[in-house]
């Protein structure tokens, strides 16, 4: 179980905390949600959750436990999942 116990960075001070980039992958209900508010609230991390980036036919696919084809991750789902990514990094 996760816990604000248990989360530690791995950062030093001398180091550039902004370069840092955790991302959670994990199982429905394993606890990502969780360990990413830690992060934010404890320590001042951006969090973001793709979830909401996923096209409905993706999220059905999920839902019945079937892989995304490569068709769908074509279909600009993956590219704009990328591409959010890359503008909450670098700015």
């Amino acid at each position: 179980m996760i816990s604000e116990h248990n989360i530690y960075p791995s950062f030093t001070k001398e180091e550039d905390e902004s370069s840092l980039v955790i991302v959670l992958f994990g199982l429905p209900g394993s606890g990502k949600s969780l360990a990413g508010e830690i992060l934010s609230r404890n320590f001042n991390f951006r969090s973001y959750q793709a979830d909401s980036d996923y096209t409905a036919p993706m999220k059905l696919a999920m839902q019945e436990n079937r892989p995304i084809p490569e068709e769908m991750r074509n279909d600009g789902g993956i590219d704009d999942l990328t591409g959010r990514l890359r503008r909450l990094i670098y700015g």
